[in-house]
């Protein structure tokens, strides 16, 4: 019996595919990217929810001691921050096709759908990579301390280089052992291995992940994501690229058990006309960082694009190295 007359079997055989293809890439880039950005599942049941921690002291607490003094002490006490996530809603488009057409060319629409659920998984994928770059990068634009911007710079200082590299992580300064991956766009790799033919570098791919290692050992991830370029490269308006240097779980994008998908059967036009759609929701959250929840509509949630607001995210932590990384700017053409 073709799967058309089976219409659970087509979402069963589309759900297998898909998720077979995004463990088996979550594996691969969560261990590739020494954990910097993880990709797993959770169960969020409201639009966000927050966890309180103790936040780290700051100032001098050790101080010298007279034997026989008497001087009064100054009295501190342990405060706490809060941590939180952020539930995003998420939908396909309606995918149509008809039983009609397959009979025609006498294909099964088995085929089809591991097809679809393939491309699928790669689509989901790809969105919650983008999203957690836009998230991160708009943390990054609210403190300028972790943003080292070489957009300006002249001649080779304002590329691409592993000089660049090792001056964006030395703003974490004594920290810098924490940047544990570098995330960048690939036009910006290949600048980095031009400028570094003379030297052999580590270079090796495995499952659609890319990764070499800067001077450090610290990996470097590149994909054409959206985020990691921008600028029209025309006139005033420069190609440039926006590198991240990741700590241990930076970012950290979470699929709720709440997928749910649908074919429907419908008549009325030439062919019988069959249509899916799924619909699920994810949870986002950035280390060091709390997204603002007054401004969320809780019935609603957040969209993508509110998590690219640099002023919807306020910095939970007092120190810049207990933060997600840093962020490296610098141009595809080198100023004169």
């Amino acid at each position: 019996m073709p799967i058309g007359n089976n219409l659970e079997q087509f979402t069963l055989q589309a759900y297998t595919a898909m998720t077979e293809v995004i463990q088996d890439t979550v594996r691969l880039f969560n261990g590739a990217s020494n954990g910097a950005i993880i990709l797993t599942g959770g169960d969020l049941q409201s639009a966000f929810s927050e966890e309180a921690f103790y936040a780290l002291l700051t100032g001098d607490l050790i101080k010298s001691r007279n034997p026989s003094g008497t001087a009064a002490t100054t009295e501190f006490s342990l405060e706490h921050a809060l941590a939180n996530k952020v539930k995003v809603a998420l939908r396909t488009d309606t995918l149509v096709f008809t039983q009609a057409w397959y009979d025609w060319i006498a294909r099964d629409q088995a085929e089809a759908a591991s097809v679809f659920g393939i491309q699928l998984a790669e689509k989901i994928f790809e969105a919650r990579l983008e999203n957690a770059i836009a998230m991160l990068k708009a943390c990054a634009g609210t403190n300028p301390n972790l943003v080292r911007d070489q957009s300006a710079a002249t001649g080779k200082d304002g590329i691409m280089s592993y000089t660049n590299l090792l001056l964006a992580a030395d703003l974490f300064g004594d920290k810098a052992q924490r940047i544990n991956c570098w995330l960048m766009h690939s036009r910006a790799k290949t600048q980095l291995i031009e400028g570094n033919l003379a030297n052999t570098e580590r270079l090796f791919q495995f499952g659609g992940v890319n990764v070499m290692s800067d001077a450090e050992g610290r990996p470097i991830i590149f994909t054409d994501v959206a985020g990691l370029r921008s600028g029209a490269g025309t006139g005033p308006d420069p190609v440039l690229f926006h590198t991240l240097g990741l700590t241990q779980a930076a970012a950290i994008v979470e699929q709720n058990s709440d997928w749910q998908d649908h074919v429907d059967r419908s008549n009325g036009q030439e062919n019988i006309k069959d249509t899916y759609q799924a619909q699920w929701s994810e949870n986002y959250a950035v280390k060091g960082f709390a997204y603002d929840v007054a401004s969320i509509d809780k019935k609603v949630g957040i969209t993508p694009a509110a998590l690219a607001v640099s002023a919807n995210w306020d910095q939970n932590v007092t120190s810049d190295k207990d933060t997600f990384g840093v962020q490296l700017d610098t141009r595809l053409v080198a100023l004169p």
